[in-house]
């Protein structure tokens, strides 16, 4: 893995450096992908655990971030609010680690990510660019490029070959059309598969892409908690 020599050069300012505070009062570190000036995409077990450990406090964002210390605290863009689907936590299902985190001022740049949903009819680019800060690297952003193994259109994930280690999570796994300047967004790193041995993302889908849409352009009234769930409620039968 390469480490990024021009993070502040599109894609690479759209990736993000995100700092949680969370409820068992660890500091937790990870990654995202600024959509477009309100809004990040990352994975959601860096807002809230599956089996219900944690859950993030408060969250500032570092776009385009990169260096050997950790970025100064109230440096970057604080959050709103976080999103995620109440079937990672309530029904405890990987696929849909996903999530959205509403910042609470806006961050102008030439380029976003732009999420592009995947079909049964047509799939991603084979190969497909990821970025984000392994913890053993410190802060520094690194790349690296994908070849993807496996994917579920269905069950929206995929699976590839890339290392994973803390601060990973949320990487966006992308394609950069240089010459037009667009980063087609098609998933986020979530960690290792079940077996252990594959790495897996979220893959952004028309299922996804609605979660993502919904997430965007949710209103939630005032004095709302700090991270809602989307989708059916514990109990139901799609959960």
């Amino acid at each position: 893995m390469p480490e990024v020599a021009t993070p502040n050069a599109p894609p690479y300012s759209a990736v993000a450096l995100l700092r949680m505070v969370l409820s068992n009062g660890d500091a937790g570190w990870g990654t995202g992908a600024v959509i477009d000036a309100t809004h990040v995409l990352t994975c959601a077990h860096n807002l809230i655990s599956r089996r219900g450990q944690y859950e993030a406090r408060a969250i500032e964002v570092f776009p385009g971030y990169s260096g050997a210390q950790a970025p100064a605290p109230g440096s970057g863009v604080a959050a709103s609010r976080g999103f995620y689907q109440r079937a990672f936590v309530y029904a405890q299902d990987r696929t849909w680690d996903i999530g959205v985190i509403e910042l609470k001022h806006a961050v102008r740049m030439s380029v976003y990510m732009q999420p592009n949903a995947v079909t049964e009819q047509q799939d991603p680019p084979k190969e497909l660019d990821i970025a984000g800060y392994p913890s053993s690297r410190h802060f520094r952003m690194w790349t690296d490029r994908e070849l993807w193994s496996g994917i579920n259109v269905q069950e929206h994930v995929f699976a590839y070959t890339h290392d994973t280690e803390a601060g990973s999570s949320g990487s966006p796994i992308y394609s950069w059309e240089r010459r037009a300047e667009i980063a087609r967004l098609y998933g986020v790193h979530s960690g290792l598969a079940q077996n252990r041995e594959d790495k897996v993302g979220v893959l952004v889908t028309r299922v996804t892409h609605a979660f993502i849409e919904e997430a965007a352009h949710a209103a939630p009234p005032p004095g709302s908690p700090f991270l809602l769930a989307l989708g059916p409620r514990a109990g139901d039968e799609a959960a």
